[in-house]
């Protein structure tokens, strides 16, 4: 689930460092690297875009999260990334947060009039598994006021506390139709001894001038079934007044698929696309190139011949139609030996290497397999066929990427973590001519 416990940190890395990479048609170059403790989950923000060509992109950075068993965990802003990527020195990292149990995913919003809140903020899903880690929330870090990151104020709890339950993402969304962006999450629970649980939720924004000053907001449960960690919304298929919310349950081992009335927040229907698998990551994305979007997901175990990267088409009629499902790469060894259950692959992302590819490539973290990797398109348009190869090796947890044209230059870049190591390397597919 992109997470380990920490093994050795090794410094030293210097900046514009060049790794030895396999020689494979299509590959991307190492450009830097800079280390970073723990490195967890790295985001590109804000602005995250994974199109090539959108523009100088100077005001990007990496939004990156560090975690560990003893201690706390950081949320760290690293800028300058697209200036790197031409040439520049980066700066040094700034750390926005270091009083958070166990920092997972972080999404940007922009102030009002724009974004649900007063000033620009980050939304952190905070906690996980690990034995005094449990009990977590989805917590606001509010920004300066003028959007310009870093200077985050205190952190602002905005899940009602829940023993024994974690959160892993938060996204803005209207839930309830009032004009104003609730927060849509799902939290877990795996206790050492009981069942595991979890819940799709959400929590309704007060609204008003300050509504951070009125913390915990109240939330509600949309489902406790087939929802714990990961999901995703789409509402390019539903009907006028709902969204798609589909989930990648790893506890419960189900690909959902959940209605929600986006007037009151209410199930309107839920539908098992399939089940046995302990699905991690999940995004809807055109994954072949036909100009259809389909589900990309990916199991998440330490038995090889389990583990995989899984597309889903969508039928005609996703309630009642069948969901044709497709490998796009499998057979990933957990090679990770530190303590603690190991697994993988870890997130998995697809996107055009370059303004003129004409099919996306996925990209995976291999987490447990200690590596990042790619799945590139082989055969016809819209073939299904996909090559797997390693592109970047680190002996080390990749719990998942950032993945974006970090420079404006038309290529894609990666921002890959390596945890145990504590460095996060940057690569990118630009022509090294």
């Amino acid at each position: 689930m992109a997470h380990s416990h920490p093994t050795i940190f090794v410094s030293g890395f210097v900046s514009m460092q060049m790794l030895h990479m396999p020689a494979f048609a299509d590959q991307p170059r190492a450009v830097a690297s800079f280390p970073l403790p723990h490195a967890s989950f790295v985001a590109v923000m804000p602005g995250d875009d994974s199109r090539p060509g959108g523009g100088d992109n100077a005001g990007l950075g990496l939004i990156m999260t560090t975690f560990q068993a003893i201690g706390h965990g950081t949320v760290v802003w690293q800028g300058g990334i697209g200036a790197v990527f031409n040439g520049s020195a980066l700066p040094d990292a700034v750390v926005l947060n270091s009083g958070l149990s166990w920092p997972n995913q972080v999404t940007y919003s922009a102030a009002a009039p724009d974004g649900p809140l007063a000033t620009p903020a980050l939304l952190v899903g905070d906690g996980f598994l690990v034995p005094g880690k449990s009990t977590g929330s989805v917590y606001a870090l509010p920004l300066a006021a003028t959007g310009s990151l870093p200077d985050a104020a205190s952190p602002v709890a905005l899940a009602p506390r829940k023993d024994g339950y974690f959160y892993h993402r938060a996204v803005w969304i209207d839930m309830d139709g009032d004009g104003v962006d609730d927060i849509l999450t799902a939290r877990a629970t795996k206790p050492i001894f009981g069942p595991s649980g979890g819940e799709l939720v959400w929590l309704r924004n007060p609204g008003g001038r300050n509504p951070l000053a009125v913390a915990p907001w109240p939330l509600t449960v949309i489902t406790s079934h087939g929802c714990d960690v990961e999901f995703a919304i789409d509402a390019h298929a539903a009907a006028p007044g709902s969204i798609h919310v589909f989930c990648a349950s790893f506890f419960a081992k189900q690909l959902t698929l959940n209605v929600v009335s986006t007037s009151n927040a209410s199930l309107l229907h839920h539908l098992v696309i399939d089940s046995g698998l302990p699905l991690e990551s999940i995004t809807v994305v055109d994954v072949n190139g036909d100009g259809l979007l389909d589900l990309l997901t990916n199991t998440h175990t330490d038995v090889s011949a389990d583990s995989a990267v899984l597309a889903y088409e969508f039928p005609a009629d996703v309630l009642s139609g069948s969901w044709p499902k497709h490998v796009v790469a499998s057979g990933f060894n957990t090679t990770e030996r530190s303590p603690g259950p190991q697994a993988s692959p870890g997130f998995t992302y697809a996107a055009h290497v370059s303004t003129t590819a004409k099919r996306p490539t996925v990209l995976i973290a291999g987490d447990g397999a200690q590596a990042a990797f790619q799945a590139a398109p082989m055969g016809p348009p819209s073939s299904w066929a996909f090559e797997l190869s390693t592109i970047l090796a680190v002996d080390g947890v990749v719990g998942s990427l950032a993945v974006a044209d970090m420079n404006g230059d038309g290529w894609l870049d990666l921002a890959v973590p390596d945890y145990d190591h504590g460095v996060v390397h940057l690569l990118t597919y630009a022509d090294q001519l």
